[in-house]
């Protein structure tokens, strides 16, 4: 899949700051309008080139910002060779003339670089593949005067569109299209052949309303929201909102699963890639780990259970804040439920919140745990050591030698003769090719309560810890250039080898009588 920016506009509404210079480029604290959205486009697995078409009067400075990137996708600029906004192409054609031009015959992620995004593409990529069909992004706009400034469609319960109208004076419904599109290679011919069949030239949703008439289309509704930058005080505004040092997030509803974590334009989360790991940051529910055999049980009745649970799988729905499942009783969990979550920021630290409430007439079981992945600091494959972690107790004193008091077999705890100690130095681990060879380090009986990633210097980079930590997991693939690592607290922990037990007996379980709730916190501290 390639991922075209059409960025050959002139922005004329921003007057002498866009009169020599592109809107997205236009600096939003330490990065770029642009450079934003392609920190988080670059990480989907399946986008193997970025291509920006834009105009004579930019292109230069398009390349010149370019080079001195360093995404993991190359960056191609296309010059469309217009010079003022009288000769412009229109976004359309400008689609056009980079098909006609680099000779393209992929699936397209077509976007207009004058937004900042609050949600992953990833989840629109996999909107698209999993409906098979070309793609439009839509969002509910309540404002009736909006609605009549952008395209709105009429979708059925299967978010297939149905009908798509631009600028509508009486529109139709809520939905609105933001500038962000999927075409699919079969549908290529569709869009090479859009303007000589009538289609507009000049506005991205122009195609989009052809495509609609001409081919089956699906709509997937934006996770979070986007700031649109329209003009010089929109611009500004997001300036003063989102400038600033603070960490930033995105989430998505699938799994309320945290998508990115960023400061300063720069990415903490692992980006989910599958030929290392393709989670990101997945909530452990009900189960931590493995029950014994897949199979657990509860009043003599067996419940099949895969690893860490099921809520990392689960599509959530979004009620203000909260990320909310709702669910129950399963035919893998026979128990009526409440998982709400909440993400927030302090400063430095990212706070996931969660909460399990028990909507059951019964006693509820469960564990609950976070899984997040964290890049490593500077990573670079060659390097011997990648960095360090150190564990910390529930004051914050440094653990020099932590113990683990099972050894693992096939994801379930053994029994070993005695505890064995990690392999630090001078209280550190250093993170190698080899370090992970033994899987998981597993360290009980909440003994460590947060672990601290350090760089290669040995400063701390980032801590991640829980006032609750039961157990904690550390763990990475082990798979040469893997460039992450999981820092996990858990509330709960994998069965041991042999557990044939009741759900009520598992090592670390939690309970919640009917209407109690159970709150679980972890954060993620940068530095």
């Amino acid at each position: 899949m390639k991922n075209i920016v059409i960025a050959a506009g002139y922005a004329t509404r921003l007057g002498e700051l866009t009169k020599n210079f592109p809107k997205p480029l236009l600096q939003i604290g330490e990065s770029t309008i642009l450079g934003r959205m392609l920190d988080d486009i670059d990480r989907i697995p399946e986008i193997d080139e970025h291509i920006i078409i834009t105009n004579g009067r930019f292109a230069s400075i398009f390349q010149f910002w370019a080079e001195k990137q360093h995404y993991t996708k190359p960056i191609t600029v296309v010059d469309d060779c217009t010079l003022t906004n009288e000769t412009r192409l229109g976004a359309v054609c400008d689609l056009l003339f980079a098909m006609d031009k680099l000779h393209l015959e992929d699936d397209l992620l077509v976007v207009a670089a004058d937004n900042l995004l609050f949600f992953s593409f990833q989840e629109f990529v996999d909107f698209a593949y999993a409906k098979g069909t070309s793609c439009i992004m839509c969002h509910e706009q309540p404002s009736v005067e909006k609605l009549q400034r952008t395209g709105v469609i009429v979708v059925d319960r299967d978010m297939k569109v149905l009908n798509m109208e631009e600028k509508p004076k009486v529109p139709k419904s809520t939905w609105a299209v933001p500038p962000f599109y999927i075409y699919l290679k079969k549908d290529l011919d569709l869009v090479r052949h859009s303007v000589e069949n009538g289609c507009g030239k000049d506005a991205p949703g122009n195609l989009a309303h052809y495509m609609v008439e001409h081919t089956t289309m699906h709509a997937w509704p934006m996770s979070a929201g986007r700031f649109d930058i329209g003009s010089l005080d929109t611009y500004y505004e997001a300036v003063e909102k989102y400038g600033s040092e603070r960490l930033q997030f995105t989430v998505s509803t699938h799994g309320a699963e945290l998508q990115s974590l960023r400061k300063n334009g720069r990415e903490y989360l692992w980006h989910g890639d599958p030929a290392y790991w393709g989670r990101r940051s997945p909530i452990l529910f009900p189960m931590v780990g493995k029950v014994y055999g897949g199979i657990f049980r509860v009043d003599g009745k067996e419940y099949p259970m895969g690893q860490h649970g099921f809520a990392r799988d689960k599509e959530f729905r979004k009620v203000g804040e909260r990320y909310v499942l709702a669910d129950g009783p399963l035919e893998n969990y026979p128990y009526q439920f409440e998982l709400a979550v909440t993400y927030r920021t302090e400063g430095n630290r990212f706070i996931a919140h969660w909460t399990v409430t028990n909507r059951d007439s019964r006693e509820m079981h469960f564990q609950i745990g976070a899984h997040p992945a964290l890049l490593l600091p500077d990573y670079n494959p060659a390097d011997a050591v990648h960095g360090y972690l150190q564990c910390l107790d529930a004051e914050g004193k440094v653990v020099e030698q932590p113990m683990l008091s099972h050894g693992l077999d096939g994801g379930c705890l053994t029994e070993l003769d005695a505890p064995v100690p990690m392999p630090m130095e001078d209280g550190l681990l250093p993170i190698t090719g080899e370090t992970f060879s033994i899987d998981t380090f597993m360290i009980e009986q909440g003994k460590v309560k947060s672990v601290t990633l350090l760089d290669k210097d040995k400063k701390p980079y980032l801590t991640v810890g829980s006032s609750q930590t039961q157990a904690y997991g550390i763990w990475a693939p082990y798979k040469p250039g893997c460039p992450f690592v999981c820092l996990e607290p858990w509330c709960g922990i994998t069965d041991t080898v042999g557990f044939s037990g009741d759900i009520s007996e598992r090592y670390l379980n939690h309970s919640l009588q009917p209407g109690e709730t159970f709150v679980f916190e972890y954060f993620i501290e940068i530095y």
